[in-house]
């Protein structure tokens, strides 16, 4: 067996090893599901060397190859969960992943019989389909790892997903690039094969050090963030006083209303306070138990939305007109923040109130 068999075996071995201990230890959850997942595909597609050769059974190369190829959908489920703590795996999705795996493997186990495809329709349909979808799930995956960027508050998290972004820069840039476009005219310098061995072995190795060290998944793992829980532990930072920069973001959010302002970010929050950006991060997360700076202020626009919408004194006034005035630009995130937050539709809040003010009403007569 060849040196990239070998390596991409070793791999494989280390990513099984790593999955069956998280299956063993880690509670469970969405989040472990479908950590699991990418790790099993990961050590499917690092068998490449392996199964595209005739050494293995065709039933087994057939489903290690549909594993691998599962490896762009189970990217995109783990990556918004991690960062953006979001399910996508609905029905769309798994129908979507479908398509493009049983196409593939449909491929493959036609291709081990016999010339095929040997038309432009089946190349069109078994061969450059399910590369597209697999591309666009690459892309749904770089969305999820780039969306909220600017908006994360854990530090672990903020630079997990620098390590993400560099690794899969480098991985897709040398595919895209060298190999599907350079490679055309000229002979690679180096085993494409032994490359993504090698790469793959170093990424199995980096996730037992990240995985396996002390409650990874619990700075990582999602997270309920409706009613978010501030830290126990005081951060202890020497030359900041910690309550006192507490306290006066209290005030900002409280008495000045500073989530008003649509344009409002962490960098402008900082300046506020006048923190460091980081500072600032440390300070929602570790005080106020917020993951996202966008959760974080939704909470409060929308805590604020809901006061207007139950005030009598302000029925006269179009849901649009409140959603602007607490600091959103369009009615669209307004509604979907609310929703998150209040399980119900301002519109359905507010008439809500109105029926529960009418039953008082008609209470208090009848005591009368």
């Amino acid at each position: 067996m060849e040196a990239a068999a070998w390596l991409g075996a070793m791999a494989s071995l280390i990513l099984l090893l790593l999955a069956a201990s998280i299956g063993w230890h880690a509670p469970g959850g969405r989040f472990k599901a479908y950590l699991l997942l990418w790790l099993l595909t990961l050590a499917a597609l690092a068998l490449a060397p392996i199964y595209n050769t005739p050494l293995l059974p065709a039933w087994l190369r057939l489903l290690l190859y549909s594993a691998a190829n599962l490896s762009p959908m189970s990217s995109a489920l783990l990556l918004f969960l991690l960062f953006e703590d979001r399910d996508i795996g609905g029905r769309s999705f798994w129908l979507l992943a479908g398509l493009a795996v049983g196409l593939d493997s449909f491929d493959l186990a036609m291709s081990l019989q016999q010339n095929w495809p040997n038309d432009r329709l089946g190349i069109a349909l078994f061969e450059y389909l399910p590369q597209l979808l697999k591309i666009g799930f690459l892309g749904l995956s770089l969305y999820g790892l780039l969306r909220s960027w600017r908006a994360e508050l854990i530090q672990g998290r903020w630079r997990l997903r620098h390590v993400a972004l560099g690794l899969g820069m480098l991985i897709g840039a040398e595919m895209l690039i060298v190999e599907n476009l350079w490679a055309v005219q000229h002979a690679l310098p180096y085993d494409a094969a032994g490359f993504h061995a090698t790469w793959q072995l170093a990424l199995a190795l980096g996730l037992c050090l990240a995985l396996l060290r002390p409650r990874p998944l619990a700075s990582w793992s999602p997270a309920p963030l409706s009613s978010p829980e501030p830290a126990v532990n005081e951060p202890g930072r020497g030359w900041l006083d910690w309550r006192r920069k507490r306290c006066e973001l209290q005030a900002l959010l409280e008495q000045q209303e500073i989530y008003r302002d649509p344009g409002l970010n962490l960098a402008g929050l900082a300046r506020a306070l006048a923190i460091p950006e980081y500072r600032a991060r440390q300070l929602i997360n570790g005080e106020l138990g917020y993951r996202n700076f966008n959760v974080f202020m939704n909470d409060y626009r929308s805590r604020a939305a809901a006061r207007a919408l139950a005030d009598p004194a302000l029925a006269h006034l179009p849901i649009l007109t409140i959603a602007m005035d607490v600091g959103y630009a369009s009615l669209a995130p307004f509604n979907r923040a609310f929703r998150e937050r209040f399980q119900m539709t301002p519109s359905e809040y507010r008439q809500q109130q109105r029926r529960g003010e009418s039953d008082a009403a008609q209470a208090s007569v009848v005591d009368r």
